[in-house]
């Protein structure tokens, strides 16, 4: 017999409960992907942001550094700067005139002495050789060795003159021959004799002026370290400056440039030397205690101990750098005498003898 079945059950809406609950799970796990996808996406896009964000500011930071390191430099540099020309401006301030010409005037002659006897020696070979001249080779090398030879030859001279004559009246005198030679180099005839002539008087009186210049110098002021830094300095660059003069003189318009360079150079050379001769006269000679006026102070430093072997502070008293602030305590201790009490008995005896 055949079961019977109600009609109307709950399997249909079952069914579409089912169904529905189906759909609704499927939606789901399609919103859970989605949901997941898009956060996936935005931490993506939020790390790739923060690198960029971190690569900004890093750089930023790297060109501040070096902006601020840069205006640092810069700023340090300046300073130093600005320290030593007010250093420069106190000593400068601090000095006379009188002191000012005689260290312008140091500098310009052995710019001029050094330089020009550099010039000369160097691009006269050249000048004998490719010069208007236009001498052999063998007679290039016989005037550059005969220059050298009377170069060395006035130095032993100058020794002897020196005796009868003064410094002064041998400054003028060699530079006013060194003025006289290098114009005879640029009016006389283009011949090999008047050349030989003129070179071998030109270096008759141009080795003297170095130590001739120092001998005058030194009856009226002392040479001491500063006067040497100028010397050296203004010798370099005579040495330096002229050279390259020359040679870029001659490379433009030719070797007949040569004469009228030292002609120019031993002028300068003339009109210095008399300003500082003329400078050096106002100060006197400072080994003759009556016609001695002032003495060049470059330099000065104060008293450390004084003859009561205490500190010394006075702001007042000076003395020349060239002289050690001790050496009058280590003076008065080597020339004090011995007490009685510590000499030996030995001694004594020698003493009442």
């Amino acid at each position: 017999m055949r079961r019977w079945r109600p009609k109307n059950t709950l399997r249909p809406e079952m069914e579409i409960d089912k169904r529905r609950m189906n759909k609704m799970w499927i939606e789901l796990e399609r919103k859970s992907h989605d949901k997941v996808c898009c956060r996936m996406l935005v931490v993506g896009l939020c790390s790739i942001r923060s690198n960029r964000r971190k690569q900004i500011t890093s750089s930023t930071s790297l060109s501040t550094n070096q902006i601020f390191s840069k205006k640092s430099s810069k700023k340090l540099n300046f300073n130093y700067f600005k320290l030593i020309q007010t250093i420069l401006y106190e000593k400068l301030k601090k000095l006379k005139k009188i002191n000012l010409i005689i260290i312008s005037c140091t500098f310009i002659t052995f710019f001029t002495i050094v330089g020009n006897e550099r010039v000369y020696g160097k691009f006269m070979f050249t000048y004998a050789l490719y010069g208007p001249l236009k001498l052999t080779l063998n007679d290039s090398y016989i005037i550059n060795l005969i220059y050298w030879l009377c170069f060395c030859l006035a130095r032993i001279l100058i020794f002897f003159i020196s005796i009868c004559l003064s410094a002064h009246i041998i400054l003028v005198t060699i530079a006013t021959g060194t003025l006289i030679s290098s114009i005879g180099l640029c009016i006389l005839p283009y011949k090999k004799l008047w050349f030989y002539i003129c070179t071998i008087l030109f270096s008759l009186f141009k080795s003297p002026l170095f130590p001739s210049t120092l001998a005058t110098m030194n009856h009226s002021i002392e040479i001491n370290g500063f006067i040497i830094i100028i010397v050296n300095f203004g010798s370099s660059f005579g040495a330096t400056i002229l050279q390259y003069t020359a040679g870029r003189l001659i490379n433009l318009y030719g070797q007949f440039i040569f004469p009228y360079l030292v002609t120019g150079t031993s002028i300068l050379l003339l009109l210095t030397s008399l300003i500082l001769i003329l400078t050096l006269k106002h100060i006197g000679n400072r080994f003759n205690n009556n016609d001695h006026h002032d003495h060049i102070i470059i330099d000065t430093m104060p008293e450390s101990i004084n003859d009561d072997h205490n500190d010394n502070n006075d702001p007042n008293d000076h003395f020349m750098i060239t002289s050690l602030p001790r050496s009058k305590f280590i003076g008065s201790k080597l020339t004090t005498n011995i007490p009685q009490s510590n000499m030996n008995p030995i001694d004594h005896n020698i003493e009442k003898l």
